[in-house]
């Protein structure tokens, strides 16, 4: 695990140099651009005061000349600055790919970098009473939320594969339109769910994110990522870098069932001892189901 998250980070140290370079290009062709218009608005003032020149002596022919330069000289102008804007365009549709795509990286609009991305306000995870599927709607555009919103990544493993004879099925689950069962990152009475927002609450106490629950927004795979669509694991692949950069934190609720009432349980240590252990919290914390979050694949990604 220890030599993927470092492979991960050359990756992103890569990313970060290969961001810099783009920035480099696209602010060179956005000078471009300036220069474009700056020469067009000469050419304007120049032919105006050509004509002006015509009108006084009162010939027609130096007019006439005048209005053909004019149309030339906008014309070439707006021809160099469409194409320094095209050339800004092309860099910045680049793009960057998921985990598995091919790799690019390139300068994202605010619209590029927020399409396609959904978060789940926090008042609404409040009001549902347990974690939404993205069928129930809640969601909301990550381009519609306030700038200073502040918007967690909640990254967990599902708690309750369902399969028709499993032995255990959770409740008040619906079926896809396509007749087939599913999972769900939750379980009978919503412990996870129970879990997140206590979390939550006890952080905005404690100043970690802010008091105000309209200024929360949750990312949540299960609410944010189209449940129905053809291939869900393939959306989150395309965008899972774009939303990482949007966020402002990551959560990781680890239902315990080791240690529900604070009792003790294999490997037991006292806050102070997690935390203060070789490798911290993620060491530290000995319980069998925050193990089994770090032999996931998509939670070591995340």
């Amino acid at each position: 695990a220890e030599a993927e998250v470092k492979k991960e980070r050359e990756k992103a140290i890569a990313v970060d140099a290969a961001l810099a370079k783009e920035e480099a290009e696209v602010k060179k062709e956005q000078e471009k651009a300036m220069e474009a218009d700056a020469a067009l608005a000469k050419a304007e003032a120049e032919v105006k005061k050509e004509l002006e020149k015509a009108r006084a002596a009162g010939d027609a022919a130096p007019a006439a000349k005048a209005e053909e330069g004019k149309a030339q000289e906008a014309a070439d102008a707006e021809k160099d600055k469409e194409a320094a804007v095209a050339e800004k365009e092309q860099h910045g549709s680049s793009g960057a790919h998921g985990a598995g795509g091919t790799g690019q990286v390139g300068i994202l609009s605010a619209f590029q970098a927020t399409k396609g991305i959904k978060f789940l306000p926090f008042q609404k995870v409040l009001d549902f009473g347990r974690i939404p599927r993205s069928s129930e709607g809640l969601t909301v555009q990550a381009a519609e939320l306030e700038e200073d919103t502040f918007k967690i990544f909640v990254s967990h493993r599902w708690l309750s594969p369902w399969w028709p004879g499993a032995g255990f099925q959770p409740p008040k689950l619906d079926h896809r339109p396509d007749g087939k069962d599913e999972g769900h990152p939750d379980r009978t009475g919503h412990p996870k769910y129970e879990l997140l927002v206590a979390a939550l609450l006890r952080m905005q106490a404690d100043g970690w994110i802010p008091k105000d629950i309209d200024k929360v927004a949750l990312w949540i795979d299960f609410a944010c990522i189209d449940q129905d669509g053809k291939n869900p694991a393939d959306e989150l692949n395309e965008s899972m870098i774009r939303l990482v950069g949007l966020c402002d934190m990551v959560v990781t609720p680890v239902v315990d069932d080791e240690w529900p009432d604070g009792e003790d349980w294999e490997g037991f240590k006292s806050r102070s001892d997690m935390e203060g252990a070789v490798g911290g919290v993620a060491e530290g914390y000995k319980a069998k189901a925050w193990k089994e979050y770090w032999k996931r694949a998509w939670c070591l990604l995340e």
